[in-house]
């Protein structure tokens, strides 16, 4: 197989930041998603002119046109999509009995929707690839999702309700799509530097964490290759921590408040 494309959305974030480097050094051809067009553009200049001419579209996962378009753009230069590394990581640090219900709407719109309708759609891009594809043989596609651990113990209601969502449908994507050779998994972030967690979950965390000390978003971003990569073609339907150890921690000592993450 040649190069692979791959699509990662909230591409500037920090996040989809280090797995735009990750991804471009491990050989891939990039389709950025990002509100933030200079953002995007800003992060492809830093990778040279290997990736100059990566497309980049403005668009978030919880926009069904801006997820055509972002789809759209991918197959017009590579003609074909191999992945998504959809970021879903969110931070929810209000307090659940002050939220308004607009509020969670907004919550559950730009992000479990989001990640329903961004895999949905790539899902039936994989699908239509390999129904036009002479060989007859399914070669599918990669999906994985990144989400945010430690809401739970630091009382995120909505947030962890919708992390777990995004984790149930990674899942059920594995198993539903398993004979069509599409792949589904989730990473789990745990205390990481950069995370979308309130500054003191993070400081309490380098205490409270079983390694005693915050991760990188590149870890996260080394995980997320090697779940898209050959290497792991018969990993699917996981979730992957990558936390040091956090939720053993967590689940071992029954400390909250960032102990696990």
């Amino acid at each position: 197989m040649g190069k692979r494309s791959i699509i990662i959305t909230s591409a500037a974030s920090a996040y989809g930041a280090a797995c735009v480097r990750a991804f471009a050094a491990a050989g891939y051809r990039l389709i950025l998603a990002d509100e933030s067009e200079s953002a995007a553009r800003a992060l492809l200049d830093g990778l040279g002119e290997k990736h100059a001419d990566s497309p980049v579209v403005i668009g978030s996962a919880a926009n069904k046109l801006q997820i055509h378009n972002i789809i759209a753009e991918g197959i017009e230069t590579y003609g074909r999509i191999d992945g998504l590394v959809h970021i879903a990581a969110i931070g929810d640090d209000t307090e659940f009995t002050d939220q308004s219900e607009e509020f969670l709407q907004t919550l559950v719109s730009q992000s479990l929707m989001g990640a329903l309708l961004i895999n949905q759609a790539i899902v039936r891009q994989f699908l239509k690839q390999d129904a036009a594809a002479e060989s007859g043989i399914a070669s599918g596609g990669v999906i994985v999702n990144i989400v945010q651990s430690g809401l739970v113990e630091t009382g995120g209601v909505a947030g962890a309700t919708i992390q777990a969502g995004v984790e149930a449908m990674s899942k059920t994507l594995a198993v539903r799509y398993a004979k069509e050779a599409i792949r589904a998994n989730c990473i789990s972030a745990g205390l990481i530097s950069g995370a979308p967690l309130d500054d003191a979950v993070l400081k309490s965390g380098r205490k409270t964490s079983a390694a005693h000390r915050l991760g990188d978003v590149q870890n996260v971003a080394d995980a997320a290759t090697y779940l898209a990569g050959e290497k792991a073609q018969f990993v699917s339907g996981t979730t992957l921590n990558v936390d040091g150890g956090g939720i053993l921690t967590f689940n071992s000592i029954g400390q909250g408040n960032g102990s696990t993450a």
